[in-house]
């Protein structure tokens, strides 16, 4: 299978589509000012002090199904071009549910594995899942399909659990509902109920939360050109703010209780898993051609927006994201045991 890469490009007189043969990679995570940031990055990191038993409450993978981007050119405040915007659309296909089970319970088996040989002693599930704080906790259906995460909000996922374990969003994971709380209020929210075993109990919490994009983008547009363009190739990442928590106690102004260490950069691989192929409908493409000659001669915004199926070989991409999310495991779990 040939991996390509696609553009498609607004601009007020003319678009189109060309493809090409260099690989695009998930773009590079900057803070405000500018700087690379770091490979993982740790947030409280005295609440991983001196924690050595850890039982694990929630371990997660999410997969992207459906992708969007975009870009705008023209139509600044102080620009005398229209808009021209591009928007790509990719959707995931041939990659089975049953694969992605394997998949987060081979990731899980693996976060375990990797804990312990850190240092950490992983304790049977049962002394949290029995306590009655656990069990006030709303959990989701395994799989579940959502469209409001907010590690990728133009994204359509599929979040799955170990086999036989709950699925459970916490705090801030979505970015729908009230105060972003994502599945219930006070103790039925699990991050409120996980708080109250680990404050009852004494016991530590550690949870994980990994999501796993299979196209990368990028994009070419701004208030001052007459033109913008998406670029995207099939390219598995697991995405950065893919974190893991420790929970020790409820949360406060001035606790040290919950810690937590992400991915401040994508773990990513450029080997070939699937090809790409455009589906944009009849309507589709004949709406934005349509959009684009009239925003010319008018001078008014132009449109251009197309839709690609990347088809996956299942094993390839089972092999290419397992050895990723290994990848992402050992960074997290090396930096817990860095900060303990």
């Amino acid at each position: 299978m040939k991996k390509i890469g696609v553009v498609l490009a607004s601009a007020l007189l003319l678009g189109g589509c060309v493809t090409g043969s260099d690989a695009i990679t998930p773009v590079k995570q900057t803070d405000v000012f500018g700087q690379e940031k770091d490979s993982v990055s740790v947030t409280t990191a005295a609440a991983f002090q001196g924690k050595k038993e850890v039982v694990i409450g929630s371990f997660k993978v999410g997969f992207i199904q459906y992708n969007r981007a975009s870009e705008t050119s023209g139509g600044g405040a102080f620009s005398s071009n229209a808009a021209a915007k591009t928007t790509v659309k990719s959707n995931l296909v041939g990659v089975p549910e049953s694969t992605m089970q394997e998949i987060t319970d081979a990731a899980y088996k693996d976060f375990v594995s990797e804990l312990e040989a850190n240092g950490y002693i992983v304790l049977d599930r049962s002394v949290l899942t029995n306590l009655d704080a656990y069990k006030k906790a709303t959990s989701a259906a395994s799989p579940s399909k959502l469209d409001d995460i907010t590690l990728a909000p133009k994204s359509d996922v599929v979040y799955f659990a170990p086999s036989g374990q709950e699925l459970f969003f916490m705090v801030g994971e979505k970015s729908s509902g009230f105060g972003a709380l994502s599945s219930g209020i006070g103790f039925a929210n699990p991050g409120i109920a996980f708080q109250a075993a680990a404050d009852a109990d004494k016991i530590t919490i550690v949870n994980a939360n990994f999501l796993v994009n299979f196209v990368n983008t990028e994009g070419y547009g701004g208030s001052h050109r007459s033109t913008s363009s998406v670029s995207l190739d099939p390219g598995l990442s697991i995405v950065p703010g893919s974190t893991v928590t420790i929970i020790g106690g409820y949360d406060g102004t001035f606790s040290k209780n919950i810690g937590s260490i992400s991915l401040g950069q994508p773990v990513y691989s450029v080997e070939e898993f699937g090809s790409i192929e455009e589906t944009t409908s009849t309507a589709e493409s004949a709406a934005g051609i349509f959009s684009m000659v009239v925003g010319g001669l008018a001078d008014i915004s132009s449109t251009n927006s197309g839709t690609f199926a990347v088809t996956a070989d299942p094993n390839a991409y089972q092999t290419v994201t397992s050895g990723l999310l290994k990848d992402a495991n050992t960074q997290l779990v090396t930096a817990m045991a860095a900060n303990r």
